[in-house]
């Protein structure tokens, strides 16, 4: 695969946020800023290396740091900064930044999630979940309201930000919110509600599925979790059906849900989840 942190970077930049109303959720989305990015090996050559030590929410918080500092409207103020209570860890703020165009300070938590819609749920909104049933848009959401965003409240973190010339009550509390979601088949061209539809960006089938003669006839690249945002189209690497079954096979032994890319001919591409439950 060609450049990798470049085609991951366009992919985190491509995502969609998951809400565009502001009042969705009590939680205003904040829009990142459109940067020119350096077209050139020495702006990737400055980044941490992200070879194998990042998983993927730290790679996205490690591409908005590199985008804010592109930013001439962006100052970053505070980052990753975690918060003590008696040598026990409280949280962590991700931004606090100083708008500088409007004169806000805001303190920024990022999410970037792939979420798949299982309609067997009652409640529409608890229909969105991780591919493998371990987390949930729900869970995110309350985890935002009732940890992440009250930690600016605590005293320990009022101290942090005193050290820094930084008073909390002056503080707006935005989310950059990205998601890549998918869902059945039958309604991949279907409108959803309270989501942005935009983030739908593929499918998922369940692996007896997969064995469908209809999925013979492709090329299949099975993407490392670090590599989950990249764009289908930017893969360069191409397995057959029968090459990936090994792996395919061996994720779904272990109860994980694997993100495929495949190729359907050379301007068509699609992202799918096998899923194992």
């Amino acid at each position: 695969m060609q450049n990798p942190i470049f085609n991951q970077l366009h992919g985190f930049i491509r995502t969609s946020s998951l809400w565009k109303d502001t009042s969705l959720f009590g939680m205003e989305q904040f829009e990142i800023p459109n940067v020119n990015l350096p077209n050139n090996s020495e702006f990737y050559k400055n980044l941490p290396n992200l070879s194998t030590q990042y998983v993927l929410g730290k790679r996205m918080e490690i591409f908005l740091k590199e985008i804010l500092k592109l930013s001439k409207n962006h100052e970053i103020l505070i980052n990753n900064v975690q918060i003590f209570r008696d040598k026990l860890t409280l949280g962590e703020i991700d931004y606090i930044i100083h708008d500088l165009k409007k004169g806000e300070l805001i303190h920024l938590e990022l999410v970037f999630k792939f979420y798949i819609y299982d309609p067997s749920y009652r409640n529409e909104f608890e229909r969105w979940i991780g591919p493998n049933k371990k987390d949930s848009l729900q869970q995110k959401i309350n985890k935002l309201n009732q940890k992440q965003f009250p930690l600016l409240q605590e005293p320990e973190t009022e101290e942090t930000l005193a050290k820094h010339n930084i008073v909390s009550s002056e503080i707006f509390q935005k989310v950059c919110f990205k998601a890549n979601l998918f869902v059945p088949r039958s309604l991949i061209n279907k409108q959803l509600p309270i989501i942005n539809n935009d983030c739908i960006v593929g499918y998922y089938i369940h692996s007896e599925e997969f064995k469908a003669l209809e999925f013979q006839h492709q090329d299949y690249y099975i993407p490392r979790k670090q590599e989950w945002a990249i764009l289908p189209e930017h893969n360069s690497t191409w397995y057959s059906y029968a090459e990936i079954q090994d792996d395919l096979l061996s994720l779904l032994e272990k109860k994980r849900s694997p993100l495929l890319f495949r190729r359907i001919d050379d301007q068509t591409f699609e992202r799918l989840f096998v899923v194992w439950w």
